[in-house]
């Protein structure tokens, strides 16, 4: 087992955690909510307590920090720069990044700036985030489309 390219991947991960933590709060961006007090969560076959829910950029930042930390880890693992991934791979990890930022975007503006009853902002993202991510998946088609294309020739 190479140690090397996970310790890479811990550093980076520890270092992205620190770093989107340390903007988040100079941008006085919201990207955790805490309750007062834990609230029972019912799935199928368990509950679960839990303290605290992601926003948008919570998420978004939680995803960038672990990609950056896994493509740290390709990285020196293969020793090339792009970790081995195609064009195609870096597009479509470009794609995610930019829908999660938008949605955290509008998530925050329907959230915290309007004023309007959870469950009407509940189903407002909900179909924000299914916008978001039916033209990402038609963007992303277009462009694998024409990466084929321009392949074959």
């Amino acid at each position: 087992m190479k140690i090397l390219p996970w310790l890479t991947a811990a550093i980076l991960l520890y270092i992205m955690v620190i770093g989107t933590t340390e903007i988040s709060k100079v941008l006085g961006i919201t990207t955790t909510i805490y309750y007062d007090e834990p609230i029972t969560v019912s799935n199928r076959y368990y509950e679960e307590e839990v303290y605290s829910d992601l926003t948008g950029f919570g998420l978004f930042f939680g995803f960038l920090s672990f990609a950056v930390a896994f493509r740290g880890y390709m990285a020196v693992d293969t020793g090339t720069l792009n970790g081995g991934v195609s064009p195609l791979g870096n597009i479509q990890l470009l794609i995610i990044l930019v829908s999660l930022f938008a949605h955290a975007i509008i998530e925050q503006i329907i959230v915290f700036i309007l004023d309007i009853p959870d469950l009407l902002d509940f189903w407002l993202s909900l179909g924000c985030m299914l916008g978001i991510g039916y033209f990402a998946y038609k963007f992303y088609k277009k462009k694998e489309d024409k990466f084929y294309l321009d392949n074959e020739k």
